[in-house]
């Protein structure tokens, strides 16, 4: 089964509202994020800093940088910056742990379940 553009980027867009809980986590702020305060941070940085996240949240991203990195998805950088950058700019920042927990477990269990190639692979590989 063919992916295309629209079904991906909802995919993508899907698999980073797991990462944005734990970026805003990180952030620590209490109010919504507006476009104009999101600071650039990369992934390196959320993941060399994520020592103090719940372990299922440090698996999640872990396997969420994974699933980026890989070749596959290369000529859909575009697709996921957008999806990461729209999230973002609407997401309210969440700093309830067991609410961090839950959503990092349940974005976790989402990624691990695709049955669509190419992502059944690139996250066998991963994992």
């Amino acid at each position: 089964m063919q992916i295309n553009k629209t079904q991906l980027s909802i995919l993508i867009g899907g698999a980073t509202v797991g990462f944005v809980i734990v970026l805003a986590w990180l952030l620590g702020a209490f109010s919504s994020i507006k476009q104009e305060d999101v600071p650039v941070i990369s992934t390196n940085n959320i993941i060399e800093q994520n020592s103090i996240l719940p372990q299922v949240c440090q698996n999640t991203i872990a396997l969420m940088n994974c699933i980026i990195s890989s070749d596959q998805l290369s000529g859909e950088i575009a697709i996921i910056n957008q999806s990461y950058q729209q999230i973002l700019s609407e997401w309210n920042i969440l700093t309830d742990q067991k609410i961090l927990e839950q959503s990092c477990t349940t974005q976790y269990q989402y990624m691990t379940n695709l049955t669509e190639q190419p992502y059944q692979s690139i996250i066998q590989s991963c994992l």
